[in-house]
């Protein structure tokens, strides 16, 4: 099975966005294909090398720079990311499905007691 999932983020939430990448990692099924969108600013290379170690062939990352976003959403600029998801159905046209992830999410394999 694959799945798409996304999140948005700035270079301060790299640590969270590594956070919530390695819990899904982890604990998704063997035959799950994970394809992972982070929309984040300033995309460059210093952002993908940091998670190379994450990376594999059934756990893909693809890393997206908001200008395509920024260009058409028109709030304050310092809140325009909170509004980034509210195009992922334009941006994203030729996906079924998508699942939008908060950066601060952690996936657990058995329940918290």
């Amino acid at each position: 099975m694959n799945i798409n999932v996304a999140s948005v983020s700035d270079k301060k939430g790299l640590d969270r966005v590594y956070i919530l990448l390695n819990s899904l990692k982890q604990t998704k099924q063997n035959d799950t294909i994970v394809n992972y969108y982070l929309i984040i600013e300033d995309a460059d290379d210093e952002v993908k090398k940091y998670f190379l170690d994450i990376v594999n062939v059934d756990f893909r990352i693809q890393i997206i720079d908001t200008s395509w976003f920024k260009q058409r959403i028109n709030p304050p600029q310092n809140s325009y990311l909170y509004y980034v998801r509210c195009l992922f159905p334009a941006y994203f046209k030729g996906l079924d499905k998508l699942l939008y992830l908060d950066t601060d999410m952690v996936f657990l394999q058995e329940g918290v007691e």
